[in-house]
């Protein structure tokens, strides 16, 4: 048991002082130089007393009576604290009338380290305030409360690959300071009690790492390795060891030197060099391997798994054949990693990678067509124009380099040296066509060869060709959903000699931003969408397509029937929804010479949130220039409703160019304003 005695003294009035009971006491007493200090505000001191969890705290405080100004105070006057709080008085016993004694059970310590001090309550002269006694601090130290050393947790080693061994553990928390080491031990070696310390330049709390340079190196040609973790402190020291297995804790270094043998259009033979083959440690050792591989732009990786023992090896070296890849001439990056078969709880090794590109071939299909897929764009009295139209290869499918669409020509069944004038991805447009019926036959080919079958596009004569349908759009207000409607007229036809049913619709779509129609330039798509049975408020068919609020769409359709078609009909560009986008349709009337009649038109205003109207501006013009005239203070503006297409400008100057131009305009701003025009009115009569 410990306790402490403490003795008053000043240089003017008290004496403090603090001594030891026990022989072996090397405690430090902090003073306050003789001070009245009306609050606690001491330094936490050094550790004074360390204690063992379960040892009680006793601290004795005592007046020194040799002093007179003592004379008139007792152990009463004595209070002991524990940091700023008042220690309960059920903990002190007053031993005589000049010493107090604290006894306290370390579980009342609520954490490792506590301040305590013992103070006297000062009265009469030595109160500057009568009313709030004061203390004088006597002593004041720490009480650390520790433990002997814990076991440490969450062991752990890893090799990677027989070059650095690392091990990491947890140390526990204890109040006292505690040093932790390991040590490792080879079992059945010569030396088996020969213990190898961490080296000391690897060494930090938790961790420790040899290698083979280290000195004591890492030993790694061995299937077990005991470890041993000493903890140390004042209270005691504790071993605990750890059996550990070499062989499950390896991570091994990524397959040597890989590459590619041989390749297909479907297939590559990856080859390696062979680990075992470079460690007599692994002799005979079986490996798991890890093998992924993708396209560039891919998001998914596939994923193989082979075990060396069903793995073919050639000079050292390990060969495998990946099969079942789906693009020719595709460039594939290829991942390996391994791992030996009794760690399988143990991370993948680094990846080893290497790309590749599968060999070319040809084509395997030619481009899908529908049988309303042209349009004829332009009738003459003795000729026409006409666009074909089909459903583009994706890249990934070309199979080969130099991929185009090859089209051959008949007309009548009789093959024509015709081609066409234009041509992209996904249509090509043919002029100067007779009124004869024609087929395009359509193939994709590379620089291997072509595809197995052609595709074909039928434009019946001019005369068999089936009225373009009539159809009508309508997007829901912030969906990105439009309803597309045919109506049901469509559905028969009389032609001069018999009667043409109709058997169904194609509707045709692609992004655009543009508002001229046709302005496809990237993928194409369609439906075909049968005839209703049953003809409700009268459509032939209704169809809603959802699509991407945010681009824009032209839409197109075609009625068909079992030999011919009406060709593609295009809607007008459809627009991004809530975007206020310049207006495109916007031309002059009428001038006269004293008025400006100008006309605009606007597809997909029910599109755009909050829209109110239209703003028209206008000014007069300095000659051969585009800025309003100086004269001018500021430029006209009117306002026109939602349903308003045209306004007529008067009481203008005779023979003067005015600047003009629509805006949209919404609840929340104005749009960009259309193309400017500069119409020039007429000299007055």
């Amino acid at each position: 048991m410990k306790s402490w005695s403490l003795t008053i003294f000043s240089s003017f009035l008290i004496r403090l002082s603090l001594t030891r009971c026990d022989s072996n006491s090397n405690q430090k007493c902090f003073q306050t130089g003789g001070m009245i200090i009306p609050a606690w505000r001491v330094p936490i001191p050094d550790v004074d007393i360390i204690l063992e969890v379960g040892t009680p705290l006793e601290i004795y405080c005592t007046l020194d009576l040799n002093h007179k100004q003592a004379e008139n105070y007792t152990s009463l006057d004595l209070v002991f604290k524990k940091g700023d709080r008042k220690i309960d008085s059920k903990h002190i016993t007053i031993v005589n009338s000049t010493t107090a004694r604290l006894f306290l059970e370390t579980s009342t310590i609520s954490v490792q380290t506590e301040i305590f001090a013992c103070s006297l309550t000062l009265h009469g002269l030595l109160n500057n305030n009568p009313e709030t006694p004061q203390e004088d601090l006597i002593c004041s130290s720490s009480v650390r409360i520790g433990s002997k050393p814990k076991n440490v947790a969450n062991f752990k080693c890893l090799s990677h690959n027989w070059d650095v061994l690392d091990c990491w553990w947890h140390e526990p928390n204890n109040g006292i300071a505690t040093d932790y080491s390991i040590y490792y031990s080879i079992p059945g070696d010569a030396g088996e009690n020969q213990l190898y310390g961490c080296p000391a330049d690897q060494s930090e709390p938790g961790h420790c790492q040899w290698t083979k340079k280290t000195s004591p190196p890492y030993k790694g040609n061995f299937e077990y390795t005991n470890f041993y973790i000493n903890g140390s402190n004042m209270f005691g020291n504790i071993t605990q060891k750890f059996r550990w297995h070499h062989y499950t804790h390896i991570i091994p270094a990524p397959p040597c030197n890989l590459t590619f043998l041989r390749t297909t259009s479907h297939s590559v033979c990856l080859q390696w060099d062979d680990a075992s083959s470079k460690n007599a440690s692994l002799t005979n050792l079986p490996y798991l391997y890890l093998i992924k591989y993708k396209r560039p732009k891919s998001k998914s990786w596939n994923v193989i798994y082979f075990h060396s023992k069903d793995i073919e090896k050639e000079n050292d070296r390990v060969q495998v054949n990946i099969t079942g890849i789906k693009y020719p001439n595709m460039e594939y990056k290829f991942h390996v990693y391994v791992k030996f078969d009794v760690s399988k709880k143990n991370p993948w090794s680094k990846a080893a990678s290497v790309v590749v590109k599968t060999s070319a071939c040809a084509p395997y299909r030619s481009p899908k067509t529908d049988p309303g897929g042209f349009e004829v764009f332009a009738k003459y009295s003795n000729h026409r124009n006409a666009i074909v139209y089909w459903k583009q290869i994706p890249n990934e499918e070309h199979n080969g380099d130099n991929f185009l669409y090859r089209i051959i020509v008949f007309e009548n069944d009789e093959k024509v040296n015709i081609t066409p004038t234009s041509m992209n991805n996904f249509s090509a447009t043919f002029s100067n066509l007779s009124f004869n019926a024609y087929k395009f036959y359509i193939r994709s080919v590379n620089a291997i060869g072509s595809a197995p079958r052609s595709s074909i596009v039928y434009v019946p004569k001019q005369n068999d060709i089936l009225p373009r349908p009539n159809p009508n759009y309508t997007r829901f207000d912030g969906t990105d959903v439009y309803e597309i409607k045919v109506r049901s007229g469509l559905l028969e036809f009389k032609h001069t000699f018999y009667q043409i049913q109709v058997t169904n619709f194609t509707l045709f779509w692609c992004e655009s931003n543009h508002s001229d129609p046709y302005p496809c330039r990237n993928v194409f798509n369609w439906i075909t969408l049968p005839v209703n049975n049953i003809i409700s408020h009268n459509f032939a068919f209704k169809h809603n397509v959802t699509l991407n609020q945010h681009m824009g769409y032209q839409f197109a359709v075609s009625t068909n029937s079992l030999n011919s078609s009406s060709g593609m009909h295009w809607i007008i560009f459809t627009g991004i929804y809530n975007q206020v986008t310049k207006i495109q349709n916007v031309w002059i009337q009428q001038v006269g010479s004293s008025f400006v009649d100008i006309h605009w038109k606007l597809e997909f205003a029910n599109w755009v949130r909050g829209f109110k109207g239209y703003k028209i501006s206008y000014c007069p013009v300095n000659e051969n220039q585009h800025d309003c005239v100086e004269s001018t203070e500021k430029r006209h503006t009117y306002h026109a409703d939602e349903n308003t297409s045209d306004l007529n400008f008067t009481h203008l100057m005779p023979n003067t160019t005015y600047k003009m131009a629509v805006a949209i305009w919404t609840d929340e701003l104005l749009g960009p304003w259309s193309e400017w025009m500069y119409p020039r009115t007429k000299n007055a009569p």
